[in-house]
């Protein structure tokens, strides 16, 4: 799988968490308008994506498994 691949199949869960974290920490924390920005800023969500399939695709390489 490329990285590319994984960012794709990661990509809606990452939204999905940003939307259940924004949920509870406006519920606790932050102002409406932060939670908003946080829900609807794109770089974000392809940030942490992207984050989290190049740290997967280097544990891959790493334990020698099909990239």
């Amino acid at each position: 799988m490329t990285l590319a691949e994984i960012t794709a199949v990661l990509a809606p869960f990452v939204r999905i968490a940003l939307y259940l974290v924004t949920g509870w920490i406006s519920s606790e924390f932050i102002d409406p308008e932060t939670v908003d920005l946080i829900r609807n800023e794109p770089a974000l969500a392809a940030l942490i994506t992207g984050g989290i399939a190049a740290v997967w695709y280097t544990l891959a390489k790493r334990c020698g498994w099909a990239t």
